[in-house]
């Protein structure tokens, strides 16, 4: 579900369709120095800490973690939101 969207980017909430960008972006030598691991290693694991930890923040809070693309290619860039 999109929450919001600029003439450039949009927040979407997390889904499954998403474990690959998610593996990816966790495991970038930045994540892992400044935020930390989060032991993703396969799709199947981002797929679980999606749906075990960031999809159930929607539910409970009403809001979470993000995944903002970009518009033009709808290309993910990262993720932002409130915890």
């Amino acid at each position: 579900m999109r929450i919001i969207s600029t003439s450039r980017l949009e927040l979407l909430e997390i889904c499954e369709a998403d474990a690959a960008f998610i593996l990816e972006l966790f495991n970038t030598p930045s994540w892992l120095k400044y935020i930390g691991d989060r032991n993703l290693r396969t799709e199947e694991d981002a797929k679980n800490y999606i749906i075990n930890r960031l999809m159930p923040s929607y539910k409970t809070f009403g809001f979470g973690f993000y995944l903002t693309r970009l518009k033009e290619g709808d290309i993910p860039i990262g993720i932002c939101g409130i915890v």
